[in-house]
């Protein structure tokens, strides 16, 4: 059975468009590259969202110790002395 030489580089060029976009790649996290900036957003998203709410704890932890003490005003100031 013999291929054209146009129907030999059609199955090529397909081949190679497969195993670009396709295939799943080992070294980007066995995800199609195709699908690879829909994958690296969708990470990226969830990271900061983690890190934000990572830094709402940690401001709401250091809030904490103000809640409690009573902040003293110069009326308070003026009253005990008088």
């Amino acid at each position: 059975m013999s291929l054209s030489q146009e129907k030999a580089k059609n199955q090529i060029a397909e081949f190679v468009r497969h195993y670009n976009e396709n295939r799943l790649h080992s070294a980007i996290g066995y995800i199609a590259s195709k699908n690879r900036d829909s994958q690296i957003f969708k990470e990226g998203d969830q990271k900061h969202e983690t890190a934000r709410e990572a830094l709402k704890q940690k401001r709401m932890e250091m809030r904490q110790p103000f809640a409690s003490k009573k902040i003293s005003t110069t009326a308070d100031t003026i009253n005990q002395i008088t």
